[in-house]
Protein backbone atom coordinates (compact mmCIF):
# COMPACT_ATOMS: atom_id res chain seq x y z
CA UNK A 1 0.00 0.00 0.00
CA UNK A 2 2.72 2.43 0.94
CA UNK A 3 4.53 1.71 -2.33
CA UNK A 4 1.51 2.89 -4.30
CA UNK A 5 1.02 5.91 -2.05
CA UNK A 6 4.39 6.79 -0.47
CA UNK A 7 3.97 8.58 2.83
CA UNK A 8 6.16 10.61 5.16
CA UNK A 9 3.96 10.91 8.19
CA UNK A 10 5.03 12.52 11.43
CA UNK A 11 3.45 11.78 14.70
CA UNK A 12 3.89 15.09 16.50
CA UNK A 13 0.32 15.03 17.81
CA UNK A 14 1.23 11.80 19.63
CA UNK A 15 3.96 13.53 21.64
CA UNK A 16 1.45 14.11 24.43
CA UNK A 17 0.63 10.38 24.59
CA UNK A 18 2.45 8.09 26.97
CA UNK A 19 5.70 6.80 25.55
CA UNK A 20 4.60 3.16 25.75
CA UNK A 21 1.51 3.79 23.64
CA UNK A 22 3.05 6.12 21.02
CA UNK A 23 4.39 3.34 18.81
CA UNK A 24 1.07 1.50 18.92
CA UNK A 25 -0.82 4.69 18.14
CA UNK A 26 1.53 5.44 15.22
CA UNK A 27 1.09 1.91 13.88
CA UNK A 28 -2.65 2.33 14.33
CA UNK A 29 -2.61 5.52 12.23
CA UNK A 30 -0.64 3.73 9.49
CA UNK A 31 -3.02 0.77 9.63
CA UNK A 32 -5.97 3.17 9.47
CA UNK A 33 -4.49 4.76 6.35
CA UNK A 34 -3.85 1.39 4.68
CA UNK A 35 -7.25 -0.10 5.52
CA UNK A 36 -9.06 3.07 4.43
CA UNK A 37 -7.38 2.97 1.03
CA UNK A 38 -7.87 -0.77 0.56
CA UNK A 39 -11.60 -0.60 1.37
CA UNK A 40 -12.37 1.92 -1.37
CA UNK A 41 -14.91 0.35 -3.72
CA UNK A 42 -17.93 1.47 -5.72
CA UNK A 43 -19.87 -1.34 -4.08
CA UNK A 44 -19.75 0.30 -0.65
CA UNK A 45 -22.67 2.46 0.42
CA UNK A 46 -22.37 6.20 -0.08
CA UNK A 47 -22.09 6.79 3.67
CA UNK A 48 -18.82 4.83 3.79
CA UNK A 49 -17.29 7.36 1.37
CA UNK A 50 -18.12 10.18 3.78
CA UNK A 51 -16.54 8.18 6.61
CA UNK A 52 -13.50 7.56 4.43
CA UNK A 53 -13.11 11.27 3.66
CA UNK A 54 -13.39 12.12 7.34
CA UNK A 55 -10.77 9.51 8.22
CA UNK A 56 -8.42 10.82 5.54
CA UNK A 57 -8.79 14.39 6.85
CA UNK A 58 -7.90 13.21 10.34
CA UNK A 59 -4.79 11.49 8.97
CA UNK A 60 -3.62 14.78 7.43
CA UNK A 61 -2.77 15.99 10.94
CA UNK A 62 0.03 13.40 10.83
CA UNK A 63 1.19 14.59 7.38
CA UNK A 64 -0.25 11.67 5.46
CA UNK A 65 -0.58 12.69 1.82
CA UNK A 66 -4.25 12.04 1.15
CA UNK A 67 -4.96 14.34 -1.81
CA UNK A 68 -4.75 11.59 -4.46
CA UNK A 69 -6.87 9.28 -2.37
CA UNK A 70 -9.42 12.01 -1.64
CA UNK A 71 -9.73 12.64 -5.38
CA UNK A 72 -10.35 8.92 -5.84
CA UNK A 73 -12.95 8.95 -3.07
CA UNK A 74 -14.62 11.93 -4.71
CA UNK A 75 -14.62 10.15 -8.06
CA UNK A 76 -16.00 6.95 -6.50
CA UNK A 77 -18.69 8.96 -4.72
CA UNK A 78 -19.64 10.57 -8.03
CA UNK A 79 -19.81 7.14 -9.67
CA UNK A 80 -21.87 5.85 -6.73
CA UNK A 81 -24.36 8.73 -7.08
CA UNK A 82 -24.69 8.09 -10.83
CA UNK A 83 -25.18 4.38 -10.11
CA UNK A 84 -27.92 5.18 -7.60
CA UNK A 85 -29.63 7.44 -10.16
CA UNK A 86 -29.43 4.68 -12.77
CA UNK A 87 -30.81 2.17 -10.27
CA UNK A 88 -33.69 4.52 -9.44
CA UNK A 89 -34.41 5.09 -13.13
CA UNK A 90 -34.26 1.34 -13.69
CA UNK A 91 -36.88 0.83 -10.96
CA UNK A 92 -39.11 3.52 -12.47
CA UNK A 93 -38.79 2.03 -15.97
CA UNK A 94 -39.43 -1.47 -14.66
CA UNK A 95 -42.53 -0.28 -12.83
CA UNK A 96 -43.80 1.55 -15.92
CA UNK A 97 -43.15 -1.49 -18.14
CA UNK A 98 -45.04 -3.67 -15.66
CA UNK A 99 -47.98 -1.23 -15.67
CA UNK A 100 -48.06 -1.10 -19.47
CA UNK A 101 -47.90 -4.89 -19.75
CA UNK A 102 -50.83 -5.17 -17.36
CA UNK A 103 -52.80 -2.61 -19.40
CA UNK A 104 -51.97 -4.47 -22.60
CA UNK A 105 -53.23 -7.72 -21.11
CA UNK A 106 -56.51 -5.98 -20.25
CA UNK A 107 -56.70 -4.52 -23.77
CA UNK A 108 -56.14 -7.93 -25.34
CA UNK A 109 -58.94 -9.32 -23.16
CA UNK A 110 -61.19 -6.41 -24.23
CA UNK A 111 -60.32 -6.94 -27.89
CA UNK A 112 -61.12 -10.64 -27.60
CA UNK A 113 -64.40 -9.93 -25.79
CA UNK A 114 -65.30 -7.22 -28.33
CA UNK A 115 -64.51 -9.59 -31.21
CA UNK A 116 -66.76 -12.22 -29.65
CA UNK A 117 -69.53 -9.62 -29.24
CA UNK A 118 -69.12 -8.59 -32.88
CA UNK A 119 -69.48 -12.23 -33.92
CA UNK A 120 -72.64 -12.56 -31.82
CA UNK A 121 -74.09 -9.39 -33.35
CA UNK A 122 -73.21 -10.63 -36.85
CA UNK A 123 -75.06 -13.88 -36.08
CA UNK A 124 -78.06 -11.94 -34.74
CA UNK A 125 -77.99 -9.65 -37.78
CA UNK A 126 -77.84 -12.63 -40.14
CA UNK A 127 -80.74 -14.33 -38.32
CA UNK A 128 -82.77 -11.11 -38.29
CA UNK A 129 -82.13 -10.57 -42.02
CA UNK A 130 -83.12 -14.16 -42.79
CA UNK A 131 -86.25 -13.86 -40.65
CA UNK A 132 -87.05 -10.52 -42.30
CA UNK A 133 -86.65 -12.09 -45.74
CA UNK A 134 -88.85 -15.03 -44.71
CA UNK A 135 -91.46 -12.60 -43.42
CA UNK A 136 -91.31 -10.61 -46.64
CA UNK A 137 -91.75 -13.80 -48.65
CA UNK A 138 -94.71 -14.85 -46.51
CA UNK A 139 -96.27 -11.39 -46.83
CA UNK A 140 -95.82 -11.55 -50.60
CA UNK A 141 -97.28 -15.04 -50.67
CA UNK A 142 -100.22 -13.97 -48.56
CA UNK A 143 -100.80 -10.90 -50.68
CA UNK A 144 -100.59 -12.98 -53.83
CA UNK A 145 -103.09 -15.45 -52.40
CA UNK A 146 -105.39 -12.62 -51.42
CA UNK A 147 -105.18 -11.08 -54.85
CA UNK A 148 -105.78 -14.47 -56.43
CA UNK A 149 -108.82 -15.11 -54.26
CA UNK A 150 -110.30 -11.71 -55.18
CA UNK A 151 -110.00 -12.47 -58.78
CA UNK A 152 -112.01 -15.63 -58.46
Amino acid sequence: MFRLFPQKPHFQPLINAKERSREGLAKGEMLTFASTVVELSVHHPGSSFADCSETLRSLETHDFNTKTIERRVSKLLSIKRMQEKVDQKKKEVSSRVSDLKHKNEKLVEDVYASGRMIELYKERLTLALLENEANELEIASLMTGLVWTRSI
